[in-house]
């Protein structure tokens, strides 16, 4: 349109029907300022198209984009809200900047009445600034107690720099109640399996007796019968005895007297007594394996029960023969002493039981031994594991924590 009016006023300037500012003289400037002229004004249109589309084209991709964006913004605030757990922020100054619906539900608080206001309207127990970590507290939501479990992180920028706090809580009181519930139900379920397991070790020994008393008392039997009775009962007294000592120890344990001491010393008793017991054969070998010298502060007494009945277990578990190991060693600032021993080994399906009272793979054992040790372990904030394989040889490791090491 441009070219065919300029063509027209051309036209009109070269035949003098307008006014003529250049005088045109001859054909060729005319032509030739048609040309460049037209030329320009197809350029100009081509340019003008062309940055015409790209920012139809720039707009486009700025809208969609614009949707995404707004997309990817209800969907992040649709997955906030729809968390289970309570969710919130906080700016630097402890001012709360998100709180989802699951917090509104747990605290009884509406949004509106927290956003832009102090933290402590919400969590008054937390201290600011917050320390990091998890930590389980009582709120009052609605005049009902509540149990909350909070986690508190650092709200961090692309940069590393702290931008605030995000706090997240979970309402626990049904969790507790149930978890309080089947702590009941497996504390009266192993009462019932302690009572069973009682009432069997004592019913064995019993039913020796009454059967050894009922024949003396009948009067008999010939002389050296009556000895061997009368032995019978002594025994099976004996084994009473024992299995009601070991319970009491177990079942009402006295409080450890921590002292210092070199552990090495106490295991070099607890040897020689393994070396002069009816267990240890002339094919029972005690190789002790010690690195260093270890001052701990424990109770000896009840270590020396506790190396005792490892050891005691060790032997009764190579009836043909084998070689007992005993060491030590520091490692990650515990003291480990193992007992490592080549017998007969445990079944995997019998290792979870071994540390239960009265759980026992001995035919005379009470099954009291490691549970005894496994409770004076745990009176040491320490440990007692177990590694078997069967045929090959059990290791128990004694793992005493916060030890000290010296040359």
């Amino acid at each position: 349109m441009s070219s065919l009016l300029y063509g027209t006023l051309i036209v009109l300037q070269f035949n003098r029907a307008l006014p003529v500012i250049t005088d045109y003289q001859e054909a060729g400037n005319y032509l030739y300022n048609i040309f460049i002229h037209i030329s320009s004004f197809y350029l100009i249109a081509f340019l003008s198209g062309y940055l015409s589309s790209r920012l139809e084209k720039t707009k486009e991709k700025l809208a969609e984009k614009d949707l995404n964006l707004r997309n990817l913004e209800f969907f992040n605030q649709e997955v906030v809200e729809s968390l289970p757990s309570g969710l919130l922020t906080t700016d630097m100054s402890g001012t709360v900047l998100l709180f989802n619906r699951s917090a509104e539900r747990i605290t009884g608080i509406k949004k509106e009445t927290v956003v832009g206001k102090g933290y402590d309207l919400v969590l008054p127990f937390l201290r600011f600034p917050f320390p990091e970590g998890r930590t389980e507290e009582m709120i009052s939501a609605d005049g009902v107690q509540k149990i909350v479990g909070v986690g508190i992180s650092m709200f961090r920028g692309e940069d590393e720099s702290m931008k605030g706090y995000i706090v997240i809580f979970q309402d626990l009181t049904e969790w507790k109640k149930l978890e309080t519930e089947m702590k009941k139900r497996e504390k009266w379920a192993a009462i019932g399996e302690l009572s069973s397991n009682i009432a069997h070790e004592i019913r064995n020994p019993l039913a020796s007796l009454k059967s050894s008393i009922e024949i003396l008392k009948e009067d008999t039997v010939a002389t050296n019968y009556k000895n061997r009775l009368m032995d019978i009962a002594l025994r099976e007294m004996d084994r009473l005895d024992r299995i009601i000592k070991d319970f009491l120890t177990y079942s009402r344990p006295i409080p450890p007297l921590f002292k210092q001491f070199n552990i090495h010393e106490l295991l070099d008793e607890a040897v020689d007594l393994l070396r002069n017991v009816d267990q240890n054969t002339d094919t029972i070998s005690i190789r002790k394996q010690y690195s260093g010298a270890f001052e701990v502060i424990a109770d000896p007494q009840k270590m020396r029960q506790v190396f005792w009945n490892l050891g005691l277990n060790a032997l009764d578990a190579m009836p043909d023969g084998g070689e007992l190991a005993i060491s030590t060693k520091h490692e990650n600032k515990s003291l480990v002493i193992t007992f490592k021993d080549t017998g007969i080994g445990i079944e995997e399906n019998k290792l979870e039981k071994i540390f239960y009272p009265f759980f026992t793979t001995k035919d005379q054992g009470t099954g009291l031994g490691l549970a005894i040790a496994y409770r004076i372990m745990e009176e040491h904030d320490g440990a007692l594991t177990v590694e078997s394989v069967p045929g090959i040889g059990t290791t128990f490791k004694v793992i005493l924590r916060d030890t000290n090491e010296t040359a």
